[in-house]
C-alpha cells in the first residue's frame, strides 16, 4: 500500500472526502443517539408530563385525606386505650367470680395481628364441680 503522498490526487481527494463523513456521521449518531441519558430523560418526561396534570386534579383532595387519616389515627388510639382496659377489667372479674364459687382457671391467649387491627382470642378452662362452674 502506498503512502498518502505517493497517491494520485483523485484518490487522496477521495480518501479526505470519506474520512470527513466518517467523522461527520460519527459525531451526528452522538448527538442524535436515543441511549444519551439526556435524551433518554427527555422522553420519558413527556409521558409523565401526562401522568402529572391527570393526577394534579386529586391535588385538592388530599388535605381532606391526611384529616380523615389523622382523624382515624386518633381513634385506633382511643381504642387501644380503652380496649385494653376493659380487657384486664373482664379478666379480673372473671377470676375473682371464679375463686368465688371454687374453680380454677386457665386462660390461653392466642393473639393474631391483621392488617387493620388486632385480634386476641383466648381459651377459658374452669376446672370444679359443675354446679359451681
Amino acid at each position: 500500500m502506498a503512502n498518502f503522498g505517493e497517491m494520485s490526487g483523485l484518490k487522496q481527494v477521495a480518501v479526505v472526502v470519506g474520512g470527513a463523513l466518517l467523522v461527520s456521521a460519527g459525531v451526528l449518531h452522538r448527538v442524535q443517539d436515543p441511549s444519551r441519558p439526556e435524551a433518554a430523560a427527555q422522553q420519558k418526561r413527556k409521558p409523565r408530563s401526562r401522568e402529572t396534570r391527570k393526577l394534579e386534579s386529586y391535588r385538592p383532595q388530599t388535605g381532606g385525606h391526611r384529616a380523615a387519616a389523622a382523624n382515624l389515627k386518633q381513634q385506633l388510639e382511643i381504642e387501644r386505650r380503652i380496649g385494653g382496659r376493659e380487657r384486664s377489667r373482664w379478666f379480673a372479674h372473671a377470676g375473682c367470680e371464679a375463686s368465688k364459687a371454687g374453680t380454677n382457671r386457665r386462660y390461653t391467649s392466642k393473639p393474631q395481628r391483621g392488617r387493620f387491627y388486632t385480634e386476641v382470642p383466648f381459651e377459658m378452662e374452669l376446672d370444679g364441680p359443675y354446679y359451681r362452674c
